[in-house]
């Protein structure tokens, strides 16, 4: 499934440790329902504006009921630093969901699992 490109804005901002956010947004597509294991790229500047690429962001959470997507990063240079900065509200552009998803409602109940995964 292709990604989509769209505009959403900021539901909630929280500050969960230092240096860490936890971004909360719409997601109008309920159509292309994101998966564990698949990503978003964000951003919040200008097409023609530094930094060059926006941000690819795991996502966190999905939830169908309220069309509503968490994602959980760490400030590391300006392109987090500039999504840090969003207040709720605020609008940013997401594409996605990318990546191979992987279901956990059925396929994986009464399996014995080991996720080994990199970020934070």
């Amino acid at each position: 499934m292709p990604a989509t490109a769209c505009e959403v804005k900021v539901l909630a901002h929280e500050a969960p440790a230092e240096h860490i956010r936890l971004m909360t947004t719409s997601w109008p597509r309920r159509d292309k329902a994101p998966r564990a294991g698949q990503f978003f790229m964000l951003r919040c500047w200008p097409i023609d504006a530094a930094p060059l690429l926006s941000r690819p962001i795991s996502l966190h959470s999905y939830d169908p009921l309220t069309g509503t997507v968490q994602f959980l990063y760490e400030i590391k240079g300006p392109g987090t630093r500039m999504l840090a900065a969003l207040r709720p509200g605020d609008s940013l552009s997401l594409t996605g969901p990318s990546g191979n998803g992987f279901p956990v409602e059925t396929d994986l109940k009464g399996k014995d699992l080991l996720f080994i995964a990199g970020g934070i």
